[in-house]
């Protein structure tokens, strides 16, 4: 009997270890698609913080990372999440989260969306685009009004995207997330 729960007890951390791999890879997977697609070279984010939503690169830390040798532009971005109470919309399906990104409109980084995107990228706060997942999960078109962090946001586009973490998200102006989590000019990446 011990030797059999001693060999239950070792394939169960095997797997678990297996399981852990798969989970980090397909996370790696995600974020190469990410660089790839936006173009990055190069994602900062603050190295104490576990979480890249609590991420903070300072104003100053900003500008040195402008000033390096063969830095030719630097996207800012904030995350954070929205839960289904937030949105004032109930969700079709198991959405326990929106993941909203900050973005600066007209930043080039949105470019990518340009050739997915049903409608078109925000310009402006009080715009949001919305990840094709979310949208169906959520109910939601073009032209339609999402109520998010107590305040409305017309819903100028709906983009899909392979990344799988951007589909279930939606994009607002960096600026207006800044506000909302009281960052300041700091920004998550």
């Amino acid at each position: 009997v011990r030797t059999l729960l001693s060999i239950l007890g070792i394939s169960i951390g095997v797997a678990a270890i297996i399981a852990f791999n798969a989970i980090g890879q397909g996370f790696k997977r995600s974020l190469d698609r990410y660089m790839k697609d936006t173009g990055a070279e190069l994602v900062v984010v603050n190295r104490t913080m576990q979480d890249p939503a609590f991420s903070r690169i300072k104003k100053e830390e900003q500008d040195f990372i402008r000033a390096l040798p063969g830095v030719e532009h630097l996207s800012l971005g904030s995350f954070s999440f929205a839960s289904p109470r937030g949105l004032k919309v109930k969700a079709k399906g198991a959405m326990p989260a929106l993941l909203v990104f900050g973005r600066t409109p007209g930043d080039r980084i949105l470019d990518k969306f340009k050739k997915t995107v049903r409608g078109r990228v925000i310009e402006r706060e009080g715009e949001i685009m919305v990840g094709s997942i979310a949208a169906e999960n959520l109910g939601i078109q073009v032209d339609d009004t999402l109520e998010l962090f107590d305040q409305p946001f017309k819903v100028v586009g709906i983009y899909d995207s392979s990344v799988p973490f951007e589909k279930v998200g939606a994009f607002v102006s960096n600026s207006l997330l800044q506000k909302q989590l009281g960052m300041g000019e700091s920004c998550s990446m």
